[in-house]
């Protein structure tokens, strides 16, 4: 039974023999000679490949005393190289090596470069492609494929909510779009009824008072894409939201806004975050009184929601 362990130095030889006679005789039928030759010439820079396994997270599959396969990933989960002994191939070794490195090195996002024979292996274990690549080595071309592997598909619905109304349209849209979602939370909450909900919302919004936000949970770094559901208050959104946009993390971002107010017309709230972020908003919905008619807020959502998915697979 084989086992996986910690990549040594002195695994270094074996590993080269490896890389080599599994790329020409595993991947003979997707590359012609001249480029298998050009990826695995026979000789590696083993003191280039040690610095780098001994960088990255990089394990080994022995079997009585026999180097079966190995890979290794980078801190940001790039899965840099990933190959398993020709006589071995699919016996589990590889999903083993990659399940095992996803569990050691954390992460919400994972990429990988394959070849065009390991698409359909990367595939079964919950990578999608990206693209096409191609790359010179020793003067040929070599074609990859970058691919991906998101445990939250990339996306996070933020809402703060005061009367319920985006509570209900925030949830609804991660339903649909099923991604993850976030409430913001605040230490000073204006009244919820009466006149002063709305002197105290309003004010707060148009001076910009700090509501004082509550830590964010979510691992923002993880997400591309943050769509925010909030209600207008003095035609703008709430100091909630304000500052949440204030967070580093969510810098390089896109963006989608869901504004419910009683008019239902959020367009000059839309204008000031599009000028905020040239590029960087690519979805707005407005709503009036979420909760007043659910049926037909749930509709607006789905098609919101089938809207996004069709932009991001284009």
């Amino acid at each position: 039974m084989y086992e996986l362990r910690r990549f040594e130095k002195d695994d270094i030889k074996e590993m080269a023999a490896l890389f080599h006679d599994t790329v020409h005789s595993v991947c003979i039928s997707d590359y012609s000679p001249e480029q298998l030759d050009a990826w695995a010439s026979g000789k590696i820079d083993e003191e280039a490949w040690t610095r780098s396994l001994l960088q990255n997270t990089s394990l080994v599959c022995i079997e009585d005393g026999k180097i079966l396969g190995f890979g290794d990933m980078q801190d940001d989960g790039l899965l840099q190289r990933l190959y398993v002994h020709k006589d071995h191939i699919r016996n589990g070794i590889g999903t083993a090596i990659v399940k095992e490195l996803e569990k050691r090195v954390v992460r919400n996002h994972y990429l990988v470069y394959s070849s065009k024979t390991a698409v359909p292996f990367y595939e079964s274990i919950g990578y999608r492609m990206i693209r096409r690549n191609e790359v010179v080595r020793n003067g040929v071309t070599i074609d990859n494929y970058l691919m991906e592997k998101t445990l939250n598909n990339g996306m996070l619905v933020v809402y703060y909510s005061l009367e319920g109304n985006s509570a209900f349209t925030a949830i609804s849209l991660s339903s649909e779009l099923d991604c993850d979602h976030e409430v913001l939370r605040v230490e000073k909450q204006p009244p919820k009824k009466g006149f002063m909900k709305f002197f105290s919302g309003g004010k707060s919004a148009i001076f910009d008072e700090n509501p004082g936000l509550k830590p964010i949970m979510s691992d923002l770094y993880s997400y591309d894409t943050i769509i925010m559901v909030f209600p207008i208050w003095a035609g703008t959104y709430p100091p909630a939201i304000s500052y949440f946009l204030k967070d580093e993390r969510v810098r390089d971002k896109f963006f989608g806004a869901v504004a419910c107010s009683g008019g239902g017309d959020a367009s000059k709230c839309f204008s000031k975050l599009a000028e905020m972020f040239p590029g960087k908003l690519r979805y707005t919905l407005s709503l009036k009184n979420p909760l007043a008619d659910q049926q037909g807020t749930l509709e607006k959502v789905r098609e919101f929601a089938e809207s996004i998915k069709k932009d991001r697979e284009a």
